[in-house]
């Protein structure tokens, strides 16, 4: 039995380290958000601002802007895919700004981890009014309900995506956007990005609320940690063995006399 438990904590290790060699960087996020797929499905979202009836916009130019929506709100706030599949239009409807008027938060109700209560989407300015865009104008280009019960986010024919594919949404815009051909990058890689970004910032000195910053994206402590582990394991690891060096150097200066003492002794 200790040698399976073993045995299954060393694959989860490795796994971890091995994901960990993978993570996305800023630039290659950056480079994901500006590419020419990203720029052509905000184009989309612009179309449907200035246009006068949802009669010219088609249901290309509404998949277009509903990935590129995903995509913003999993890179800016690390939005679990489970959340964006279950938002309402009510819920959109009746997300309020926090004190300072800094963001306006929907609060989704249903997600995977629904015990610790409803996970938050804090939406900027420009989200929010891409958002409105995107109901008024391109939505009704695949469907008619408009009913607070509504899903935001729907399938090009209209109809709402079954339990846990709309996460697909998001590799299919890294993949045309042409970053990090190597591997499928989804909703998990850009959170553990935000992760591993805010713990090098807390190192540098950089206030970081770690609370804050697990509640808004619902997970534990334990899974943050995991997936800053290698960063963290290899600053800290390098951190102590300078101290080992530090504190245990040998003492020239109080060695040397002992030996002169031991050569007086010998020439005796």
């Amino acid at each position: 039995k200790i040698s399976a438990i073993t045995q299954v904590s060393q694959g989860i290790l490795s796994r971890i380290v091995d994901e960990c060699e993978h993570l996305l960087m800023n630039q290659e996020v950056d480079d994901i958000m500006n590419s020419q797929a990203a720029v052509k499905r905000r184009k989309a979202l612009m179309a449907a601002e200035t246009a006068e009836s949802t009669e010219e916009l088609t249901s290309a130019q509404y998949c277009a802007a509903r990935d590129m929506l995903i995509a913003t709100l999993t890179r800016s706030v690390g939005a679990r895919p489970g959340s964006l599949e279950s938002a309402t239009l009510d819920m959109f409807a009746k997300a309020k700004c926090d004190e300072q008027r800094r963001k306006k938060v929907m609060l989704v109700t249903s997600h995977k981890w629904e015990e610790d209560g409803p996970a938050p989407i804090p939406m900027d300015a420009d989200t929010v009014f891409l958002l409105e865009v995107f109901i008024k104008k391109l939505r009704p280009a695949v469907t008619d309900d408009d009913s607070p019960t509504g899903k935001i986010f729907l399938k090009k024919d209209g109809t709402t995506f079954h339990k846990g594919t709309i996460g697909r949404r998001l590799p299919a815009f890294v993949v045309k956007s042409g970053i990090r051909p190597d591997t499928l990058i989804s909703h998990t890689d850009f959170r553990k990005w935000i992760v591993t970004e805010m713990q090098r910032k807390k190192r540098k000195g950089i206030p970081i609320d770690e609370d804050l910053l697990r509640r808004l994206m619902c997970h534990s402590d334990k899974t943050a940690k995991q997936w800053y582990m290698r960063d963290d394991l290899t600053e800290q690891a390098a951190e102590a063995s300078m101290q080992i060096d530090e504190n245990t150097k040998p003492s020239p200066c109080k060695k040397k006399p002992c030996r002169a003492k031991e050569s007086e002794q010998t020439d005796a």
